[in-house]
């Protein structure tokens, strides 16, 4: 009953001292990312704004300034989906299984083999 109770004392010595580390961890890259962390800089009364058009622009010029800002959009939310990245199915290039399992097959069966041969003498 002594050796149990020591193992299981040791176990629990470990798994505390595990969980402890993790713990610290933790708190060491919580605290880091407090302090490191951008501030923003907008004020309280300051909002942020967005220029929809320029007063000293043709309509022709709005128009063309209009077709430029939903292109770049456009090509943001393209570029965006890119950076997402997509499901992609791999094929085997030989069809059947992969060397490695072809591999281990063959490790098996010869070790098959070895145990007959040892069993008939």
């Amino acid at each position: 009953m002594e050796e149990f109770n020591k193992g299981l004392y040791v176990t629990l010595f470990g798994m505390g001292l595990t969980f402890l580390s993790l713990g610290l961890i933790m708190c060491s890259i919580w605290g880091m990312e407090r302090i490191f962390r951008q501030k923003e800089t907008v004020e309280e009364n300051e909002a942020p704004t967005l220029v929809v058009s320029d007063p000293n622009l043709t309509e022709e010029e709005d128009r063309v300034a209009a077709a430029i800002a939903v292109a770049l959009a456009l090509a943001l939310e393209e570029e965006t989906e890119r950076e997402r990245g997509k499901w992609v199915t791999i094929a085997s290039a030989h069809g059947g299984s992969s060397p490695w399992t072809a591999q281990g097959r063959q490790i098996h069966m010869s070790s098959r083999n070895i145990a007959r041969e040892t069993r008939r003498r």
